[in-house]
């Protein structure tokens, strides 16, 4: 009977068998995907539809750069009565084009042979839902500088100078080549979740004045519209136009000093010569987003207020009553921020911590938060200077510090570890990367990184399990084929010769000539040394080579040279 069906659908013409297979697909929609999946792609290509009808919105939630994928937060239309419902989508690392965490994006869905959903076609979600021209949750322009970039991630971060929050840039928004770290900008700001992101416009302060306390306003808007044979530029600005009847003029030296050229966005405070002449001054704001160039405005900076984050330990008045109703205020974190200063069981002035809580008012903190009594993250006596520590790249300062959530193996706890600028060269260092350091106590009692700093390249399987290498020493050459050789006087004393690095090793671990390197071996089996990876590479300068020399044996097990004390 199937086979009698068959031949009678196939002496039908093109448009009826396809009208009866549209139709039985409607009526009995369970068998769809597996026609889809047989059709596409061995008898027809997936229709565009796919990637522009349908899109669905989410956030990005998660994305492991080892592991290849991570997972968008979405929600879409139940089966029985099409009410929505939180659901996650697959995130491949092929489709991430260079998103960040955080980012909220628009996204085609297909499914895979498990009939898993995947997102394709990622882009940043710009639509505009706020009657005022903003999005929900996004605050006026705000001023911050720039403390480091995240390459691995896709993101830069900016620490708003003013109140000291850190934002997100996904390089979506600006290209990492735009921005450096010290760069000083503008942006809006909108909070997903508990993370605050930078959104356009966004606009980067240029000219040689830097200084933070000047910042110039943003009243004037225009465009770079041509510059004549002498070097003098002039702005097209409407509004100026409209008031004095002519474009704004740019001195030769003032194009030079902040980089702009025929096609730039600016914003500009404006000076009035002697003989009537407007001329921009500087310093001044250059538009820097790759979206949003089309409606640029003028704009006022205002100060970022505090992000309303949920509460790590739940809500205040439950910890403390006497702090009144509803207070949002994260304790865990104000209290983490002022541990360090404070032996167990102080007593600290919260109106320093959250001044919300009332003038003057005292709490124990072991009563209000007793995880940090004993071994909290900002106890500084209970990291010893005599294990090598390790830890996870947590925060970057706008001066160049970094702040590290440091642990020591069988301790179990982890402390918040100052890493100052000049024992870690800035651009060796990321969030999330895995560092190893040696750990003192400085003056203001809290813990603090002693040089020299490495940090682990290569591929991380796990981080459960972190050991250091067996060996130091220092990459001596490098052969055309890429292959590479460590100099390291242990191995050649236990070895009788230098220890080869694979071109593959050398390139995934980024090292180069001159890089120093603590490292395991392995033996192949024609008997020859290779270095394992992943390995730990040196991020402190060569000032810091004493430091090292005392490091390697310390790691030995053989107490350093004492410094001699004159008399």
């Amino acid at each position: 009977m199937a086979n009698k069906l068959l031949d009678n659908l196939l002496h039908l013409d093109e448009n009826s068998l396809a009208q009866i297979i549209c139709e039985a697909l409607q009526n009995k929609p369970s068998v769809a995907q597996a026609v889809v999946d047989f059709a596409v792609p061995e008898l027809a290509y997936a229709p565009l539809k796919a990637l522009s009808a349908n899109r669905s919105k989410g956030v990005i939630e998660s994305f492991d750069e080892l592991a290849g994928h991570g997972v968008i937060s979405s929600q879409f239309p139940s089966g029985t009565d099409g009410e929505m419902v939180p659901s996650d989508v697959i995130l491949l690392g092929s489709q991430v084009n260079g998103l960040a965490v955080g980012t909220a994006v628009s996204f085609a869905v297909l499914v895979d042979e498990n009939l898993q959903p995947h997102a394709f076609d990622l882009h940043p979600d710009d639509s505009n839902d706020g009657a005022d021209g903003k999005e929900p949750g996004q605050t006026d322009l705000v001023s911050g500088v720039v403390s480091l970039i995240n390459k691995s991630a896709g993101y830069t971060q900016v620490s708003c100078h003013e109140s000291g929050h850190a934002v997100r840039v996904p390089f979506s928004v600006v290209q990492n080549s735009e921005l450096a770290v010290n760069d000083i900008i503008a942006f809006r700001v909108t909070q997903v979740g508990s993370m605050l992101k930078a959104d356009a416009p966004v606009w980067k302060k240029v000219g040689w004045d830097q200084d933070l306390s000047n910042l110039p306003s943003g009243e004037n808007v225009g465009t770079i519209s041509r510059v004549i044979p002498s070097g003098t530029g002039f702005i097209h600005c409407p509004a100026l136009q409209e008031l004095h009847g002519a474009d704004c003029a740019v001195h030769a030296s003032i194009m030079q000093e902040c980089l702009l050229s025929v096609g730039d966005q600016v914003a500009f405070p404006v000076h009035v010569g002697s003989s009537g002449k407007m001329w921009m001054s500087s310093p001044a704001w250059k538009y820097c987003a790759t979206v949003g160039r089309s409606v640029v405005t003028p704009f006022s900076l205002g100060t970022l207020s505090a992000p309303q984050v949920p509460l790590t330990n739940g809500n205040v008045q439950q910890v403390a009553p006497q702090f009144g109703k509803g207070a949002n205020v994260n304790l865990q974190q104000g209290i983490q921020q002022m541990l360090a200063q404070f032996g167990k069981g102080a007593n600290v002035n919260l109106q320093q911590v959250a001044p919300q809580f009332g003038k003057g008012a005292n709490v124990n903190l072991q009563q209000v938060a007793p995880q940090f009594a004993k071994g909290g993250a900002s106890s500084a006596g209970t990291l010893s200077d005599k294990q090598l520590c390790f830890g996870t790249v947590s925060k970057g300062l706008p001066s160049g510090d970094f702040r590290v959530q440091g642990w020591q193996p069988g301790a179990g706890e982890q402390h918040e570890v100052w890493v100052h600028n000049s024992i870690a060269q800035v651009f060796e260092l990321s969030i999330d990367d895995l560092v190893a350091f040696r750990v003192h106590i400085n003056k203001q009692g809290q813990p603090q990184a002693s040089a020299p700093i490495w940090k682990m390249v290569g591929i991380i399987k796990e981080r459960e399990h972190i050991s250091f290498g067996e060996y130091i020493g220092q990459i001596s050459r490098v052969l055309p084929n890429g292959l590479a050789f460590i100099d390291c006087a242990d191995v050649k004393f236990a070895h009788g010769g230098d220890a080869a690095v694979h071109a593959a090793i050398m390139q995934e671990c980024g090292l180069s000539v001159g890089d120093v390197v603590a490292f395991n071996l392995h033996v192949s089996d024609a008997g020859k040394i290779w270095m394992s990876a992943p390995c730990w590479k040196c991020c402190s300068a060569e000032k810091w080579n004493a430091q090292l020399e005392a490091f390697k044996m310390q790691m030995a097990g053989m107490e350093p040279p004492q410094k001699k004390v004159r008399m």
